[in-house]
């Protein structure tokens, strides 16, 4: 991704907060846009489901505020 002068900028890091049926929407795009970083789910089944399947930590809620912004 670069600016408007051609400066290499870096890719945003995002954490997806309730997978339902929009966030697996959300989930999905983040992924392949390479931004996922991690994805919090109350539903303890769907946040392993979806864990394995893009290879992100499911957090928290508290994590996930508390987590730094790097790709860890």
């Amino acid at each position: 991704m670069t600016n408007s002068r051609g400066d290499r900028l870096a890719t945003p890091r995002v954490a997806v907060v309730g997978c339902g049926q929009w966030g697996r929407n959300l989930v999905r795009n983040f992924h392949a846009l390479g931004a996922l970083s991690a994805l919090c789910e109350a539903v303890p089944e769907r946040a392993n489901e979806l864990s394995k399947q893009y290879g992100v930590r499911a957090l928290s809620p508290d994590e996930v505020l508390r987590k730094p912004t790097s790709t860890e």
